[in-house]
């Protein structure tokens, strides 16, 4: 029995082996800038790679008006600034490849060009789309967002063609359109009307609309919202970009620079309000993995630490200074967790506030996919995450061995429950998304509640009170460390806070306080 089990594990570790050296021999190729199909064993290798090394900036899908090298040379550059940025760009060409698998070619840091499977025989898209076809290619285009991890992304579209194929997208995914009328070709003759039927729609639909000129928005003949105008830029060569004048390089910046603005002012603001107290190791940790795996465009953090006595502070100060978008609020001693969230909201300025304890990690896309759940179910008043630890229905299963790994566990589960949310009795405040309007309508967290515990409760039922459910989001997932403040204290001293709690909470709202409860294993 015993040589059994181990030869069987001696295979386990082979097959592993192969397995990782064949993943690793496909990134090679792609990153040597190889057209590579994507197959599934291609896919797997991208995704382990995306969950690594996720971005922190939006990525960026091009819906083009031609293949790459016949894109005007300012327009190549302005692509490959913002790829220098730190944005991946994807740029969806109008030829297609054979075969029913999307073609990736990785040509430079961050850019990768996507040729879709064809449809109904056609190599090029220079004509209007059918319902068929935008189905066609939807699911080719759904292949490479699951294989980068694509969690957060502008749809920039240069070919109004693409129009039904982009709104589809963006409608799923709650990502911002952009019409790029810098791009236009001529029009495919006996398609003029088509063509324009299609250019006024998506004048309509998109967040963000470009000009070259103020003549582009003339010709368009009618007013266009969310419009703005990039300064003229002369071509120039980009495969001799070192011998390029710095003012025309430093143009090419800032007008790379006046869309990345202007994209991120499309997505609310939100405010990430974290609160500590000692358990540097852990503060550490979250911090690292908000910076890591936020790739929300337009967000602040708000630290406010509750009298730490084991360095929290310096650190905290030395986060502030390396990150622009950090706020820190000082406290000399313990004010209790309820008072040191309303003094973040105070001080928030975002249209939505998170809370969110010290002791989790964040994964890819969780701040869009918390808003995503807010702002789509009408009568959501607050919403969470799902998580490996806590006391209630939030609580999953999860099969991650080190953390390492949370990154892949979550986005698998994103896309296994992709849109799937449940109502829930209470939210647990480890990490939870409202809108500063609703919180300060209800007067933020009840500060009776020394320390902790039962401000949760007591927040559900304040919501609830006003009309409004409280959601759990199923394809978004936090790691909880779950705990690590409440340790801090003897068992002694915990059991008085939560008994007190307890007496303070069944008094306000005349109830017998109810037991959280996990749910069946999911």
């Amino acid at each position: 029995m015993d040589k059994f089990v181990h030869r069987t594990a001696e295979r386990i570790k082979r097959i592993l082996k192969t397995e990782n050296d064949l993943q690793e021999s496909l990134l090679v190729k792609l990153a040597q800038g190889e057209p590579t199909q994507l197959t599934s064993s291609v896919a797997e290798a991208i995704l382990r790679q995306a969950c690594n090394t996720p971005p922190q900036r939006p990525d960026i899908i091009i819906f083009s008006s031609g293949d790459w090298e016949t894109l005007n040379q300012k327009s190549q550059l302005l692509v490959i600034q913002l790829a220098e940025f730190g944005h991946r760009i994807f740029y969806v060409q109008t030829s297609q490849c054979q075969g029913s698998a999307p073609q990736i070619k990785k040509t430079r840091q961050n850019t990768y060009l996507i040729m879709l499977p064809e449809i109904n025989n056609t190599s090029v898209i220079n004509s209007p789309l059918s319902l068929d076809e935008v189905v066609k290619l939807r699911e080719s285009l759904l292949q490479i967002i699951k294989a980068f991890n694509i969690r957060t992304a502008f749809l920039k579209v240069d070919q109004p063609y693409w129009i039904d194929l982009a709104t589809y997208i963006c409608q799923e995914r709650s990502w911002r359109l952009v019409y790029d009328c810098t791009q236009k070709q001529p029009v495919t003759p006996g398609y003029a009307e088509k063509f324009r039927q299609a250019e006024l729609f998506l004048l309509d639909k998109s967040d963000l609309v470009i000009f070259s000129s103020p003549t582009e928005q003339v010709d368009i003949g009618r007013p266009v919202r969310n419009a703005i105008t990039i300064p003229d830029i002369p071509d120039v060569n980009v495969d001799k970009r070192e011998e390029v004048e710095t003012n025309r390089i430093k143009a090419i910046h800032e007008c790379a620079e006046m869309i990345e603005g202007e994209l991120y002012k499309r997505y609310p603001k939100i405010s990430i309000i974290v609160v500590t107290y000692n358990k540097l190791e852990y503060t550490r940790m979250c911090l690292e993995s908000l910076v890591r795996n936020t790739d929300y465009p337009n967000y602040e953090i708000i630290l406010v630490d509750n009298g730490s006595k084991d360095g929290s502070v310096e650190v905290l100060r030395e986060f502030r200074e390396q990150h622009q978008q950090v706020m820190l609020i000082e406290n000399a001693r313990n004010l209790g967790f309820a008072m040191a969230n309303n003094m973040g909201a105070k001080a928030a300025s975002g249209e939505y506030l998170v809370l969110l304890n010290n002791d989790t990690l964040v994964t890819p896309g969780w701040l869009l996919g918390l808003l995503v759940h807010l702002t789509r179910h009408p009568s959501a008043g607050m919403v969470g995450p799902v998580t490996n630890a806590i006391g209630n229905e939030a609580k999953i299963r999860s099969d991650y061995k080190e953390l390492s790994e949370i990154n892949y566990f979550a986005a698998r589960r994103a896309d296994r429950y992709a849109g799937i949310a449940f109502e829930i009795r209470v939210l647990a405040l480890y990490c939870a998304m409202i809108s500063r309007s609703l919180y300060s309508r209800l007067g933020g967290l009840d500060e009776r509640f020394a320390v902790g515990m039962f401000e949760d409760d007591d927040l559900a039922l304040k919501i609830k009170q006003v009309g409004l459910v409280l959601i759990c989001a199923e394809d978004v997932f936090i790691h909880h460390f779950h705990g690590m403040s409440f340790n801090q204290f003897e068992d002694q001293e915990l059991q008085r806070i939560f008994h007190e709690n307890r007496i303070k909470f069944e008094q306000k709202w005349g109830v017998t306080w109810q037991p959280h409860q996990n749910r069946p294993r999911t």
